[in-house]
């Protein structure tokens, strides 16, 4: 009888512990559930506010965008405002090789007596502190691509400034070396004032100088010309230490070479011998910006030594050309001849560096930054100066 009562005791001890264990482990999944759902929630609920955050650095950038717009069009109107004061004067937002501006020195990027100019005395070119806005931060700054090097040059994009006619059966020439394509029809109308008096898709041999005179003032070889060069013309023949389509669709992924001009500068990184290092020391020299002239006020010394080989082999005169400027920006280019005299080359240099320099601005870059409780947001945009002061959007890239 005590042995039946002692096994129906351990039976229903058995029973209890199975039943607490039981309830244990419920109790245990259900923590697991609840702590996983409000781990759930609160990351929810953060990435919708940092969601937020990224938003409001996002208009932060755009509006510092919008900033740099009035400003290129408060600096414009101050520009009319002058030619209805001063007399007549070429339109605003061309940039003509020779400048198109006259007079001297004055408020902004405006003269007392002649046609305006930019400089780093203008409105835009002011660095802008940063603002803080409802929390946030916002940064701009505006830079001018008539600094820099137009890379499109190498190649006569432009049927405006090409030759009508050319010999019949003539070809684009090798790299650097005259072509006969550049010789006119007798009686034939050639480029007007300013034109290149090249063919349509013709290597330019002045600017494939300049080019290699500027990478070499940098540092880097200038064996990436070739492969430059054959990345922006036309045809599909391969120059001496360049690439065509047979180097690149080879390559993992394969993709085909431009041919034609680069609508961003991005385009440089999928040239052949261009890496990332390369393309850091070039992307502040470089524009893809249809500037015909490089502005004398605002340019780099090394894009301004490479528009001629005198100015690359005597580093003082760049250096006068700089410290004039900063006291005194230039009003056109004449007067930049005037200073630097007889040490420039004669003949055809001088008439290059007419044609190749100007004191106007044509197209803007705009950098806008906005920072919001740890967001972060870039927007780049690149816009083209009407003459009412307006600017038509060109490129737009945010990050």
């Amino acid at each position: 009888m005590v042995r039946r009562l002692v096994v129906k005791l351990r039976k229903l001890m058995d029973e209890r512990g199975i039943a607490l264990l039981a309830t244990m482990l419920a109790i245990a999944m259900m923590t697991i559930i609840v702590v996983d759902f409000t781990s759930s929630s609160a990351m929810g609920y953060l990435s919708a506010a940092n969601h937020a955050n990224e938003i409001r650095a996002e208009y932060l950038a755009r509006s510092g965008i919008s900033i740099g717009l009035a400003l290129i069009a408060q600096d414009t109107r101050a520009q009319l405002a002058q030619q209805m004061s001063g007399g007549a004067a070429a339109p605003l937002g061309s940039s003509g090789a020779s400048g198109a501006s006259s007079g001297v020195s004055g408020s902004s990027s405006v003269s007392g007596q002649g046609q305006p100019f930019d400089s780093f005395f203008s409105v835009w070119a002011v660095p802008f502190p940063p603002m803080p806005v409802n929390g946030g931060t916002m940064q701009l700054s505006v830079v001018d691509e008539a600094r820099k090097f137009n890379i499109n040059k190498l190649i006569n994009f432009n049927p405006l400034t090409s030759l009508t006619q050319t010999l019949p059966g003539a070809q684009a020439s090798p790299l650097g070396a005259p072509s006969a394509a550049a010789t006119p029809v007798a009686g034939q109308p050639t480029a007007g004032a300013g034109g290149t008096g090249l063919a349509l898709g013709q290597i330019n041999p002045n600017a494939v100088m300049q080019l290699t005179r500027l990478v070499m003032l940098l540092g880097i070889s200038p064996a990436i010309i070739p492969p430059i060069v054959d990345w922006l013309d036309p045809d599909s023949i391969e120059s001496e230490g360049g690439a065509e389509a047979d180097y690149y669709m080879r390559l993992m992924p394969p993709y085909e070479p431009r041919n034609g001009p680069m609508p961003t500068l991005g385009d440089l990184r999928l040239v052949k011998g261009i890496d990332d290092a390369t393309f850091m020391k070039l992307r502040n020299y470089l524009t893809v910006a249809p500037e015909p002239a490089v502005n004398i006020n605002t340019a780099p010394p090394e894009v301004l030594a490479c528009l001629d080989q005198s100015l690359s082999d005597n580093p003082k005169i760049v250096q006068q050309i700089i410290e004039a400027r900063a006291i005194r920006p230039f009003s056109n280019v004449t007067d930049v001849l005037n200073l630097i005299g007889g040490a420039a080359s004669q003949g055809t240099s001088q008439g290059s560096l007419t044609q190749n320099l100007t004191t106007r601005t044509t197209y803007f870059s705009i950098t806008g930054m906005g920072a919001y409780a740890g967001a972060r947001r870039l927007v780049f945009a690149t816009f083209r100066r009407n003459g009412d002061g307006t600017g038509a959007l060109t490129s737009w890239q945010e990050e």
